[in-house]
């Protein structure tokens, strides 16, 4: 199984705006599982994705993402 543990998220980003935290845990990118940044660079980079996102508290989320121009 993919995942990579956030480890820090820059003011004003996407994953800000997202509210993904330090310590979540990104699982899957539109359903897909991946094996590097690579890959997670790959599937981030459609105008729309969808996150999965494991929380700190054990919850688990999907965000959509709607990337602009430039992002």
């Amino acid at each position: 199984m993919s995942k990579a543990v956030v480890k820090s998220v820059d003011p004003y980003s996407i994953a800000e705006d997202c509210g993904i935290e330090q310590g979540d845990t990104i699982t899957k990118v539109n359903n897909k599982e991946f094996s590097d940044v690579l890959d997670f660079r790959y599937l981030t980079s459609d105008e729309y994705y969808v996150v999965e996102v494991l929380k700190k508290d054990g919850t688990l989320e999907e965000i959509e993402v709607y990337n602009d121009l430039y992002e």
